[in-house]
């Protein structure tokens, strides 16, 4: 939360929210936020099993261009290796 207060309902769950508050949102359940007050939020979504993935790329055996197809499939790409974003 940057700013203002939501209550967060997962089910039967309920959680009041106010600036600097985080929640993860459990799989599975259908979530709603409610806004209590004006509201800055910031909210970050992961694909679907984005954690297996996420596994299997740190077990280190996946060749680079194994490695890139399954990124790409979720919409992930990587910077070309050395790139470092710095003017040359």
């Amino acid at each position: 939360m940057l700013a203002g207060a939501v209550e967060v309902v997962c089910g039967a769950e309920r959680l009041r929210l106010e600036r600097g508050g985080t929640a993860p949102l459990p799989r599975g359940v259908a979530c709603r936020i409610d806004v209590l007050t004006d509201a800055h939020v910031v909210c970050f979504a992961l694909p679907a099993a984005l954690e297996d993935l996420a596994a299997e790329l740190a077990t280190g055996t996946l060749v680079r261009d194994d490695a890139l197809a399954l990124l790409s499939t979720v919409g992930i790409s990587l910077l070309p290796d050395g790139w470092s974003g710095r003017p040359r």
